[in-house]
């Protein structure tokens, strides 16, 4: 059993986030009603909620809840394309879902742990199997995860709160050593994919030169101290291994002088 966790997010105000976007993408009232339901009452009223709706919607999102649901709740066998999903939620895209960024954290560190270990197990068991499952995110995904969302983060033009890799500089930084160099190669045309599939080299490419930017920037130059601070450090972790980094000493060359420029 996971050890106890106080939850962080408010649970009204994230259903008011939830139901606003819900509302902006066309959902109807009856759809609406029945996510509200489940989500704070567990109760399904037909709405036809997939296995990932169900975790997402959760009226109690906890390890020893989604245990419950993965065990009482889901009919038949979950598909390795929702098992993989799983995973990415607890990598930080929960935040899509307006989790806080502490509750976010604390899922990805019960998940993941402090250091990349390709042979972690997924925290919470499938389909009733007596073991746990492998997580099935890759180096590079789980890299392209912590990199997009923290870039996202550092631009501030979204309004959810995301970005777990500033609490997570020591797992980082064990990624530098085993993830694709492809990404921080300068060369104008990239693979359209890593080699095992996961992440497509130019947007990541493109999170780690957003990074770069904001951590070479003059202290509050368009940017509040938190997410400078957190960019200034994860742009030293990676300049720490530039050597082993293909091309990442010529973009951060790039950044200081576009810094200086502007």
């Amino acid at each position: 059993m996971m050890q106890k966790y106080i939850m962080k997010t408010n649970r009204e105000q994230q259903w008011q986030a939830i139901e606003a976007l819900m509302k902006d993408h066309g959902a109807t009232r009856k759809n609406i009603s029945s996510c509200h339901k489940y989500f704070f009452d567990g109760i399904d009223l037909g709405g036809n909620f997939s296995l990932v709706d169900k975790f997402v919607f959760y009226p109690d999102p906890s390890f020893d809840g989604w245990q419950q649901l993965l065990d009482e709740g889901v009919g038949g066998p979950i598909s390795d394309a929702d098992f993989k999903t799983l995973n990415q939620y607890l990598c930080g895209q929960l935040a899509d879902y307006f989790f806080s960024i502490e509750d976010q954290n604390y899922y990805f560190q019960a998940t993941f742990g402090d250091v990349y270990d390709s042979e972690r197990k997924f925290p919470l068991r499938i389909n009733n199997e007596s073991s746990f499952r492998k997580i099935v995110l890759t180096e590079n995904a789980i890299f392209f995860i912590l990199v997009n969302r923290f870039s996202r983060w550092l631009k501030g033009k979204e309004k959810v709160e995301q970005g777990v890799l500033r609490f997570n500089y020591k797992y980082f930084e064990t990624l530098l050593s085993v993830v694709e160099k492809t990404p921080f190669s300068d060369k104008e045309e990239l693979p359209d994919e890593t080699i095992d599939g996961s992440v497509r080299p130019k947007i990541l490419r493109a999170g780690i030169k957003t990074i770069l930017k904001f951590g070479v920037m003059e202290n509050g130059y368009g940017i509040d101290d938190v997410r400078f601070s957190a960019a200034r450090r994860v742009t030293e972790i990676m300049m720490d291994h530039a050597s082993e980094l293909a091309d990442l000493k010529l973009f951060y060359e790039r950044a200081i002088a576009n810094a200086a420029r502007n």
